[in-house]
């Protein structure tokens, strides 16, 4: 029964998501694939309700807007150094109280202490020794007990790992849907090692069932 009512709940939050993007043909358009290929609803219901919130590498705001919808007491800001996909967050989802955008970099961006961090496949465009420093730096930020959530693609299973490497060939080197020239996909097993070595407290969850993509959660607590 419980399963059911979180369930509708969210539903309902979808379609109060539909509704603000409904005048715009070009996210419903790219929303609509999302849907299909991304596990929206696993992913927001392991977010924490409340607290400050900064997801870095947000992109046009969708997973930022849906989980403000769906979490009304957490203060969200989203951070990317794309332009026109801030332009654009900002003016579509105005009217959501509880989230903001910032135009920046997110090696520039001053990191400020927070109760929750995101990393929406976001990793994999950043070579590894940066990843380390940007982990390192949230590790510094995040409130004891504060969490950082990163999503990512894994290596495994192997078919699932080349068409995920087929379907970013075309969106970032092709159509240029994402900033970006290389990819730096890891295995699981050398992120776990990594988190934990930071001090992190690490659970790992594979989220790709009925997915042709290779989709974990990293759900990391500092202690």
């Amino acid at each position: 029964m419980g399963s059911l009512y979180l369930k509708g709940y969210f539903l309902i939050r979808m379609n109060d998501f539909e509704k603000i993007i409904e005048n715009n043909k070009d996210f419903k358009k790219f929303y609509k694939i999302k849907r299909k290929i991304f596990p929206i609803e696993k992913v927001v219901e392991l977010f924490p309700e409340k607290g400050e919130l900064i997801d870095l590498g947000c992109g046009n705001g969708i997973f930022p807007a849906i989980l403000s919808l769906k979490h009304k007491d957490l203060n969200i800001i989203g951070v990317d150094d794309d332009e026109k996909k801030i332009d654009l967050a900002k003016k579509t989802f105005s009217e959501l109280k509880n989230l903001s955008f910032v135009k920046e970099n997110i090696f520039d961006f001053k990191l400020k202490e927070a109760d929750i961090y995101s990393l929406i496949d976001v990793l994999y465009l950043i070579p590894f020794e940066l990843q380390i420093k940007l982990i390192e730096g949230i590790y510094g930020k995040l409130k004891t007990n504060g969490k950082l959530i990163i999503k990512e693609m894994d290596t495994t299973p192997f078919y699932k790992y080349l068409f995920n490497i087929f379907q970013e060939s075309i969106s970032v080197k092709i159509i240029h849907r994402t900033i970006g020239s290389k990819f730096y996909f890891t295995k699981s097993s050398e992120y776990i090692k990594l988190f934990e070595k930071i001090g992190f407290s690490v659970q790992y969850l594979r989220v790709d069932k009925g997915y042709l993509y290779p989709h974990v959660v990293y759900i990391l607590t500092k202690s």
